[in-house]
């Protein structure tokens, strides 16, 4: 990768000028920031760490390269970001677990349980999975919070997502957001119901925090995303 000078990095963000203009651009904002070169890992890496994280049952520090097939935790009090290759920057926080399925093809984590926050660079596809609903994600600010095998709720903060019932492999909808499209998912006698919802276990302050770190941790988000 050349070194530039400059590189611009997504600014989350909203309301400078009104409800009317916000549906029509929701994260309008970007930064240029001063940065040095930067490499993707070839796999994943962790970027940002507070409190303790277990990769396979081990504890780990920031910078360890992951692998594909490995399974992150993360401990009470805790929260991870972990970036994988070019395609992305996502967060865990307490009480997590995810896998990395595949991380050298076409990207496909798995969020088995607990709080899960994504932005995947434009242009590029992965796919994340839960117990319940598998999504192909698309440029795309993603949060799930896996609460059990029965129970998830989902936001698509910004961007793509096409849904399906991780059972049966039934497309369920394709989400497209401008700003936060929440939804309950429930696993009843009934199958796989899926319900709008409200604003809830996260909100902006979390993509921001998360943004604010791309020119120190990942220097990925290069140009307008």
């Amino acid at each position: 990768m050349d070194k530039l000078s400059r590189r611009a990095f997504l600014r989350m963000g909203a309301g400078l000028v009104g409800a009317a203009a916000l549906s029509r651009t929701v994260f309008p904002l970007f930064a240029e920031k001063e940065t040095e070169e930067w490499t993707p890992p070839e796999s994943a890496r962790v970027s940002f760490l507070r409190g303790e994280l277990l990769v396979n049952g081990a504890s780990a520090d920031l910078g360890d390269v992951l692998k594909q097939g490995d399974r992150l935790e993360t401990l009470a009090r805790s929260e991870a970001e972990i970036e994988v290759r070019d395609y992305a920057l996502f967060q865990i926080k307490a009480n997590t677990v995810v896998d990395l399925d595949d991380i050298l093809g076409t990207p496909d984590i798995k969020v088995r349980k607990g709080w899960f926050l994504i932005i995947v660079k434009k242009m590029k596809v992965m796919n994340v999975s839960t117990p319940m609903v598998l999504a192909g994600v698309r440029g795309t600010v993603l949060f799930f919070n896996v609460l059990d095998d029965r129970k998830m709720y989902m936001c698509d903060c910004n961007g793509t997502v096409d849904l399906s019932d991780a059972s049966t492999g039934q497309k369920l909808k394709t989400v497209t957001s401008y700003y936060h499209k929440p939804f309950n998912f429930r696993l009843g006698k009934d199958g796989l119901k899926m319900t709008p919802a409200g604003m809830l276990y996260h909100d902006n302050r979390d993509i921001l925090e998360m943004s604010d770190r791309f020119p120190v941790e990942t220097k990925m988000f290069e140009g307008k995303y």
